[in-house]
């Protein structure tokens, strides 16, 4: 069991929230070049970037006023957020029950459970709340998502335009998460050493960090858009964690190559000493989320928050995921998956049947989708050759992604329903390791 103080990252952005502190570029603030010995005043003598020094500091008392003339409203333009008064330290409890059991004399399996569960994790949202109703009711043609924070400022516990979603993290998280994890291990013997392991896992949670309920950001892996924390269905926020990796293998070898045994040194010396390695994995797809930007649930904050949105699209018959290679070869569009199922809020697409009414939410569970797996074979051939007693020469290929199978990106799918290409797999992101295969050759002398 494991008790843990509020992330340092969280303190982090309070820093320069007003008006409990200040920050400043100096002379920089507006294009200048401050210097070290007076950071306030321009370093090449141009007057007009000088600002005035505004240390010391002094916080403001506690019955502050905000107000527009203090600069401290609107509030939504330079504050984060808030910190709940009644949070408590996140917790965690761990277990797990494993078998090991020796196969041969240089092998050894394993098989267990691993879970673990964990109670106040931090969830950010928001706390100007919406009661969308006097909007709907004057119609489309009069309040949108693009006016409403302007003309309807009373859907809005305060008014949205001046304090945004007033951002509030606190400790209600909860997750879980249970495993099966079995794995094979051999010791060098004969040439051979290799481990393979194997993870059945699910992982859920109602929020996956307060990056990822607030900004909406995956966070992991470079993942697509995610929703941001519904405040009010709060039952829709439980789902998969964003990291959820349902199955995971992972092989590793090394084998030295047998080699003949001659009377020939120079027949001796090319034969001997090829070693090849290397490591496969194999890995189910994490989560994916779909989303809908058109904001017809009349409760964003379109212009004037950092929440993601949370409105999605009803989904209204089965997932079905299809193959992008081929249909990128018969239609020219690489799809992960089918836009059919999913139809989002009525205003946007001509009232389509079982779309999503203005000021409702739409059904489909969070992080419905899986995103692409991953299918990597690492390989590497090398080979040792003693020259004296004292020196050596290496040589080396390494070929990574060696049969060049593409592993589509998470993050170049398309899990927007407002957009056009909907579904779509647009984008690659080699620096996720997953890229195209490349070549490495080397050479080592040793002495």
């Amino acid at each position: 069991m494991y008790y843990n103080r509020t992330e340092e990252e969280l303190n982090l952005q309070f820093q320069g929230v007003p008006p409990n502190s200040i920050a400043t570029n100096g002379a920089g603030t507006d294009g200048g070049s401050p210097g070290f010995a007076n950071p306030f005043v321009d370093i090449a003598g141009r007057s007009n970037f000088n600002v005035p020094n505004p240390f010391p500091f002094t916080g403001a008392p506690s019955n502050v006023q905000f107000t527009a003339a203090n600069g401290y409203l609107p509030i939504w333009s330079a504050c984060c957020s808030t910190i709940d008064p009644r949070n408590v330290d996140p917790t965690s409890y761990n277990y797990n029950l494993t078998i090991e059991r020796q196969v041969t004399a240089s092998t050894i399996a394993s098989v267990g459970y691993v879970g673990s569960f964990a109670r106040h994790l931090e969830i950010g949202h928001p706390l100007n709340l919406v009661n969308p109703a006097p909007c709907i009711a004057a119609g489309p043609n009069v309040c949108s998502p693009g006016n409403q924070l302007t003309t309807f400022p009373q859907d809005y516990l305060y008014p949205g335009n001046i304090y945004g979603t007033i951002d509030q993290i606190s400790t209600f998280g909860n997750s879980h998460y249970n495993s099966l994890q079995a794995g094979l291990k051999k010791k060098l013997s004969k040439g051979l050493q290799f481990t393979a392991n194997y993870t059945w896992s699910h992982s859920f949670d109602n929020g996956s960090g307060f990056e990822n309920t607030s900004f909406g950001g995956g966070g992991f892996g470079g993942l697509s858009a995610t929703r941001a924390y519904n405040p009010y269905l709060p039952a829709s926020n439980f789902g998969s964690s964003i990291f959820d990796a349902r199955n995971r293998l992972v092989i590793g070898y090394v084998y030295e190559l047998p080699h003949p045994r001659t009377g020939n040194g120079l027949l001796n010396r090319a034969t001997k000493g090829w070693t090849i390695s290397g490591i496969t994995t194999f890995q189910s797809g994490f989560p994916m989320d779909v989303i809908d930007s058109s904001a017809w649930s009349l409760r964003d904050y379109p212009g004037n928050s950092d929440f993601a949105t949370i409105d999605v699209p009803n989904i209204v018959a089965p997932v079905q995921y299809q193959n992008p290679r081929k249909t990128n070869g018969s239609t020219g569009v690489a799809q992960w998956f089918s836009t059919t199922p999913f139809v989002g809020y009525c205003p946007t697409n001509g009232n389509a049947p079982g779309c999503v009414p203005a000021g409702s939410f739409g059904n489909s569970p969070r992080n419905v989708l899986h995103g692409p797996g991953i299918n990597n074979w690492d390989f590497q051939l090398f080979k040792d050759t003693n020259i004296t007693e004292t020196t050596r020469l290496e040589l080396r290929i390494e070929f990574y992604n060696v049969f060049n199978h593409e592993n589509f990106w998470a993050g170049g799918i398309v899990n927007n329903v407002a957009a056009p290409n909907f579904g779509q797999a647009i984008a690659d992101n080699p620096s996720t390791g997953q890229g195209p295969r490349l070549i490495q050759l080397a050479a080592k002398f040793y002495f």
